[in-house]
């Protein structure tokens, strides 16, 4: 698989009050249908139970994610008439990132937020995806189409659980350090790096970094601590958790990837009725298919908060720079996706849906 190239773009500029926000109308469209749905004569609410389902989010109420799970969640009440209602449980209060997936899949929790990263080796079919620059920039100029295309090979891979829906998460990954920015190979040598997961860790390996990998609800500790000198990240997490204060030299890649999946368990989804789950379904597809564009908006508002922070020191990544970086980091994005291809069907298919080859 050929990964495309990721291209230098200036430092984002304007107010998030000039920006479309056309994912703030989604709940609109939903709660218009709901009301169609009730005049056509729906089912009573003796006919579909009420439930509230426990959900694990591993980054903090304040974070984009989070922010990311109040808006499907409020899309599915609203879909549903208030039957169908969450318990968030933010920053790994319920279980932690790295046992996710085996919490949902175990009804320990009955909802699970965690990110491609922590699939990697339970789902070596979504491993590439953990990769900074696995997430080509061109997806988004038809998402609707490419978000169904997606969907269906994920729910494949992740047959014994239900896959409500998921975002692309960063399109602006970071590293932050304690002392200094991290932009040439050179600048890595010998540096303790945190690494959401083990794609990422054979990246900063291959820059001559030495990985290792930290739940996000540890990071502080660590960087403050000097347990790492510093970490990939995200904007919004570096607001979120407060990572300016410990790390506050901040290079920014500018190249996305580690997408996000908000996965039920199959026992617990299954207590919901079928006409909740359908109209369920229809609110959570909206809102995947919006999901980027609303990412994009709360990401300006954390570099905003973010260039306004008089300790943090913001170094953009120029073409010839990014250039370099790239060349040292995509092969074990190429080569993951080659494995992905390799391995399955679904692998093959995602493999050729994030490159651009699918038809």
């Amino acid at each position: 698989m050929k990964v495309p190239n990721i291209h230098h773009s200036e430092p984002r500029t304007g107010s998030t009050s000039s920006r479309s926000g056309k994912w703030r109308g989604a709940l609109g469209a939903l709660a218009a249908t709901s009301l169609l749905l009730v005049a056509c004569g729906g089912e009573t609410s003796g006919e579909n139970p009420e439930i509230e389902l426990s959900v694990a989010i591993f980054t903090p109420e304040n974070d984009m994610f989070s922010e990311n799970f109040r808006q499907w969640s409020e899309a599915v009440e609203e879909a549903t008439e208030g039957r169908v209602t969450f318990e968030p449980h933010y920053a790994g209060s319920l279980v932690p990132q790295s046992g996710a997936y085996e919490a949902v899949e175990d009804g320990t929790a009955d909802v699970v937020l965690v990110a491609a990263h922590a699939l990697s080796n339970r789902f070596p079919e979504v491993a590439f995806l953990e990769g900074i620059g696995a997430f080509p920039p061109h997806v988004f100029d038809d998402y609707e189409p490419f978000y169904d295309e997606a969907t269906e090979a994920f729910e494949s891979v992740f047959a014994d659980v239900e896959l409500l829906t998921w975002g692309p998460s960063s399109q602006d990954w970071v590293f932050a350090h304690r002392t200094h920015h991290l932009v040439q190979p050179d600048d890595f040598s010998g540096q303790l790096v945190r690494t959401t997961g083990p794609v990422q860790g054979d990246q900063l390996t291959a820059l001559g970094a030495s990985p290792t990998t930290i739940d996000p609800a540890d990071l502080y500790v660590s960087l403050q601590t000097g347990q790492v000198d510093g970490s990939i990240t995200t904007p919004p997490l570096l607001v979120s958790l407060n990572v300016l204060e410990v790390a506050p030299y901040v290079t920014h890649v500018n190249a996305g990837a580690n997408p996000i999946f908000w996965l039920a368990n199959s026992d617990s989804w299954d207590q919901i009725s079928q006409e909740d789950q359908e109209a369920a379904a229809e609110a959570l597809r909206e809102v995947g298919i919006s999901t980027p564009e609303m990412f994009s908006e709360l990401e300006q508002e954390a570099w905003e908060a973010i260039e306004n922070d008089p300790g943090a020191d913001v170094l953009t990544l120029d073409e010839e720079q990014m250039e370099l970086l790239l060349t040292e980091i995509v092969p074990v994005v190429e080569n993951e996706a080659d494995n992905a291809a390799e391995r399955s069907e679904a692998g093959a298919e995602l493999a050729e849906i994030f490159s651009g080859e699918s038809e």
